[in-house]
């Protein structure tokens, strides 16, 4: 199967080609066993014939395809699946993070208007609360393939879901980015395999590899593993949760020659291994997601771990730069060169922006979006030639949101962000979603969140909050007493509206933020608040 670009040309379907190539290679190794390449392919062929049964038809829309697939699923075989399945609908793929809570769940999809949502036992109920009307909904089965025992929970309209984007997504991932508004981004299967084949000639990948499948098919550095494993025909090897114990096994065995990592994972692997050296089979580690502590890549460095530090984002299809590992000892801290085919170049106030093949062909909403009635005021300014998108420079050029610098030799260091986002664990967390719930709480008047310094997940999630007059001030009777209880009703109320990335570790219950003097928050005097 192959899918046509604009300009004409064949892209071929990376799993379709693997099948061809390598039809009896390993694809899937994990707790219910190996799975190879053919396998996977006619597991693939399979659902997307269901999904077409349950209402799904390539001429939606007015024959521009229909809306996307979602797909509410544990990181194992059946994500791998549907990553695949999806887009030979004409739908392009929309993984949701299964640590997403319902009313997470339900904002996000009625934004996205889904044409289907796939989901399995274990989230079935999830699924069916938070669903949008008219809404396919697609149970799979427990075996393999997924598509046997499957059951067709709601059929739907052929072709409902959201506005059609310009170009034909393969994926839609969502990402809070740097405005501090949530966005979807729209990534062609040209962009996804433009990165996969840059990323096989910068760390010499091919079929005799093992890739650690450790990150969610939600995230774009997991769809990135997905599609540049078939691209190469390397085995995944798939477990539903990171257990470094069982990773360092794993590794030990030569069962994982390669692995996907953010800091907190290596900081557990290496704890795991005791300070033992890199068994001789492990090849790479791509370590990416947020910056590392230098300590712990000059340690990891020490005891022979081939690590490839990479700077990259969803809007680049997971990968813009990537340092190989002679490269990372001899010059700590950088990223490395861009990968082939993509540029870099440093624009005002030292932010990174991007140019090439692997950039988004645009978000489906927020700033910048082809859709959505909050686009519209910026959509007449552009029309009338007053204002480019907002992600990307007049002359094309991504704005990461990023603060950098090249060196002489071409290499990227990251330097900062330009944005209030924070990265907890290679997760991004946008700080007015934080906020937003804090202040649903009839005890919060005022709330500002903030990152702090984190040793083992790169930065943790704080809050200052001011007391409503219902709840009384800090001083009101007993302080310690009611600033405990404070505290403990909003752990309560965060628990059930936001994935535990986001949720405040700590909070400071204060009579006023403070603020500088245009009457915005000061968000370093925030930070200050817990020295």
């Amino acid at each position: 199967m192959e899918r046509r670009a604009a300009g004409g040309a064949a892209t071929p379907d990376p799993l379709a080609r693997a099948a061809r190539r390598w039809p009896h290679a390993v694809a899937l190794d994990g707790a219910g066993g190996t799975r190879g390449y053919g396998e996977l392919e006619a597991a693939a062929a399979g659902l997307a014939g269901l999904l077409r049964e349950a209402g799904l038809c390539p001429e939606g829309r007015g024959g521009r395809g229909p809306g996307p697939v979602a797909f509410l699923l544990p990181r194992g075989p059946a994500a791998v699946v549907c990553l695949h399945a999806a887009p030979r609908t004409g739908a392009a793929a929309a993984p949701l993070h299964p640590g997403w809570t319902e009313p997470e769940l339900g904002a996000y999809l009625s934004r996205l208007r889904p044409a289907a949502l796939v989901c399995g036992a274990e989230t079935r109920g999830r699924a069916e609360a938070v669903c949008p009307s008219g809404t396919v909904i697609v149970r799979l089965g427990d075996g393999w393939p997924p598509a046997d025992g499957a059951e067709i929970l709601r059929t739907g309209r052929p072709g409902a879901g959201g506005p059609a984007p310009t170009a034909r997504l393969h994926t839609i991932l969502a990402t809070s980015g740097s405005s501090g508004r949530p966005k979807a981004a729209g990534l062609t299967l040209e962009n996804h395999l433009a990165c996969a084949a840059a990323t096989e000639r910068r760390m010499l990948l091919g079929p005799a590899d093992r890739w650690l499948a450790s990150l969610s098919p939600a995230h774009v550095g997991g769809v990135a593993l997905v599609l540049r494993a078939a691209w190469t025909g390397a085995a995944l090897v798939l477990r539903e949760a990171f257990d470094a114990g069982e990773v360092a096994a794993l590794m030990e065995e030569g069962r994982v020659t390669h692995a996907s990592l953010v800091p907190t994972m290596l900081a557990r692997l290496l704890e795991a291994r005791s300070g033992r050296p890199a068994p001789l089979t492990l090849r790479g580690i791509l370590l990416g997601g947020d910056a590392a502590a230098p300590g712990r890549v000059a340690a990891a460095q020490a005891l022979d771990y081939p690590l490839f530090p990479t700077y990259g984002l969803t809007e680049a299809s997971s990968q813009v730069s990537t340092a190989r590992p002679e490269e990372a000892r001899r010059f700590p801290g950088t990223v490395g060169r861009p990968l082939d085919g993509t540029e870099v170049r440093i624009g005002a106030g030292d932010e990174i922006l991007v140019r090439g093949p692997t950039v988004m062909a645009g978000y489906v909403w927020g700033p910048g979006s082809a859709g959505g009635s909050e686009d519209a005021e910026h959509a007449g300014r552009a029309a009338a030639g007053e204002a480019h998108e907002p992600w990307r420079t007049a002359d094309g050029w991504l704005r990461t949101g990023d603060a950098g610098r090249l060196d002489d030799g071409g290499r990227l260091w990251v330097t900062g962000r330009l944005s209030n986002r924070i990265v907890s664990g290679g997760v991004t967390v946008d700080p007015s979603e934080v906020e937003s719930v804090l202040r649903d709480h009839p005890g919060v008047r005022e709330a500002a969140v903030v990152g702090l310094p984190d040793p083992e997940w790169g930065e943790r999630v704080v809050a200052a909050v001011v007391p409503s007059a219902a709840h009384g001030g800090p001083a009101d009777g007993d302080p310690s007493a009611a600033v405990g209880a404070l505290e403990a009703a909003l752990e309560a109320h965060c628990r059930g509206r936001l994935a535990s990335a986001k949720r405040p570790r700590r909070l400071a219950v204060v009579e006023g933020l403070p603020r500088n003097p245009n009457g915005k928050v000061d968000r370093a005097a925030v930070r200050s608040l817990f020295d």
